[in-house]
């Protein structure tokens, strides 16, 4: 079993986060997060992961999907009446820089 924490990559464009394990012995994906992090290391988008390595399954239920204006308007709305923004839970807290 290898256990993948604080493991990052980056394009151009974007950083994506990687967490949970890898089973060598049953040639498969167990808990395994991929993630869209933002510069504080925060989700902006995740997709579990399962199953064998020759034929991985997403869990479509699993999908935050970035939608812009929608939810920098929510966001604000829900800051203006809670006192403020929501903390995340950080998936990302290496040394990779987020692309500029």
């Amino acid at each position: 079993m290898a256990r993948a924490i604080d493991v990052a990559l980056t394009t151009n464009e974007n950083r994506l986060a990687v967490h949970g394990d890898l089973n060598f012995v049953r040639i498969q994906y167990q808990s395994i997060v991929v993630a869209l992090v933002d510069a504080n290391g925060c989700a902006k988008a995740r997709q579990k992961v399962s199953g064998p390595f020759s034929k991985p399954i997403a869990d479509q239920s699993t999908i935050l999907l970035p939608l812009g204006p929608v939810l920098r308007l929510l966001d604000s709305a829900k800051a203006l009446f809670s006192g403020g923004p929501d903390k995340c839970e950080v998936l990302y807290s290496g040394s990779l820089p987020s692309p500029k």
